[in-house]
């Protein structure tokens, strides 16, 4: 048999097994259908092409997101309540498919129980995170004791780098890229609606979260419903009675986290180019992380051991450092580093009158806690705000004299004192 005639019953087979052509009402479906008769050639023809393989799968893929989008688009038209209703429970449905999966076939495990419900009554919860949330004592910024730490935020220079930062309304440009940012699979707040429907439907969704950004920042408060959150207890360790040994997790609402995590964008930004970040600040930094210290940590205990000298580190946790901050003190320091009042105004409306039920007590849901003391558990701009309100006492350990430990020689040696990881 020639080469040509074998060539020509291959592709005589090929032809055969490809499927007959349909006729269809859209190019899309054309598309879909060379898509996948690619695919299938390339996995016939080259089994172990992976690159290639995987290749045609997105190809396909995008075709069918594309077909999607646009049976959804057509039935928002006709059909809005019925489309939404199944965008939000296949949302659910994906949320909650590997937390099933799970639980399926498995044993009940003390895992499977801290993920659950919580033993504790909600009436006893209410109260514990009641006294929780209140301050013991009034905050006084001008008091004797605090003399050191408001001449460190006095020795600061003036910060008058990227005021827009603070001062410029939200942009839809913003808006989009802190949507693009988030996780997609985190969990909604009490509205029920994830980021996934929000990147879904970001065309449509743009322009009125531009509205409702440029009107909180305008007023420079917030809906009173995008402050209150849910929070859902993880166990730690300990007795399961106590609620101290439970981790609380605050589920804050899509429209609120995109909106605060605009404003920590900016704010950090503004904190890196005024010079506010204290050196010893490696926490929730983009860059020059906690790895240095680990790396200095690691060359003091190298060079202790080569000089055999004795070596003292000190390791500090603050209990419930982010629920014990004085609101007061976020302000007071915020004032103090620089910040234009009205940025100062807009975070303080983000806080004002906010609340919080928890979900998963053993008898349902706690009644309202009122947030007195303390920022927002999972909320983004809270980590920028601790660390902001601690930069008074970073500062000010850096005007202490004869600590630390030498090591270099050179004219101008190397003292290292204080770290601070958050």
């Amino acid at each position: 048999m020639s080469r040509s005639s074998a060539r020509r019953r291959r592709r005589q087979r090929q032809c055969a097994r490809r499927r007959p052509p349909r006729v269809t009402r859209h190019h899309r479906e054309h598309r879909l259908d060379e898509a996948l008769d690619d695919l299938r050639a390339v996995e016939t023809a080259a089994p172990s092409d992976r690159r290639t393989i995987s290749r045609a799968r997105r190809r396909v893929g995008r075709i069918n997101a594309a077909a999607e989008q646009q049976r959804l688009r057509h039935q928002f038209g006709t059909a809005e309540k019925a489309c939404v209703e199944g965008i939000l429970a296949k949302a659910r449905d994906t949320r909650t498919a590997p937390a099933a999966r799970a639980a399926s076939g498995a044993p009940h495990s003390s895992s499977a129980e801290d993920e659950g419900t919580c033993p504790i009554t909600s009436e006893h919860l209410h109260r514990h995170f009641t006294e929780v949330n209140t301050p013991k004592s009034r905050f006084d910024a001008m008091a004797p004791v605090g003399a050191k730490f408001r001449a460190a935020l006095a020795r600061l220079p003036a910060a008058t780098e990227a005021t827009e930062l603070l001062t410029d309304a939200p942009t839809p440009d913003e808006i989009e890229d802190q949507l693009q940012r988030a996780n997609g699979a985190s969990s909604p707040g009490l509205d029920g609606v994830g980021y996934d429907t929000y990147k879904l439907f970001n065309t449509q969704l743009l322009p009125v979260l531009h509205a409702a950004f440029q009107c909180c920042w305008r007023h420079q408060r917030v809906p009173q419903s995008w402050k209150q959150g849910t929070v859902r207890l993880i166990y730690k360790k300990g007795s399961r009675e106590d609620p101290a040994n439970w981790r609380p997790i605050c589920l804050q609402q899509v429209i609120y986290k995109t909106y605060a995590g605009l404003l920590a964008r900016r704010f950090t930004r503004w904190l890196d180019a005024n010079g506010r970040h204290a050196e010893d600040q490696k926490g929730f930094r983009a860059v020059n992380g906690c790895g240095e210290h680990n790396f200095l940590a690691s060359t003091l205990i190298d060079h202790a051991r080569r000089s055999r000298k004795e070596l003292h580190m000190v390791w500090y946790d603050l209990k419930n450092a982010f629920g014990s901050v004085p609101q007061e003190l976020l302000w007071e320091v915020l004032e103090r580093m620089g910040a234009p009042p009205g940025f100062v105004q807009v975070c303080k409306g983000l806080y004002k009158d906010a609340a919080f039920t928890v979900g998963n007590a053993a008898d349902g849901q706690t009644d309202p806690v009122t947030q007195l003391v303390g920022v927002f558990q999972g909320c983004p701009l809270s980590p920028h705000l601790f660390t902001a309100a601690i930069s008074p006492l970073l500062h000010a350990l850096r005007q202490l004299h004869d600590t630390g430990v030498k090591l270099s020689t050179e004219d101008r040696p190397g003292n290292t004192r204080w770290w601070w990881t958050s």
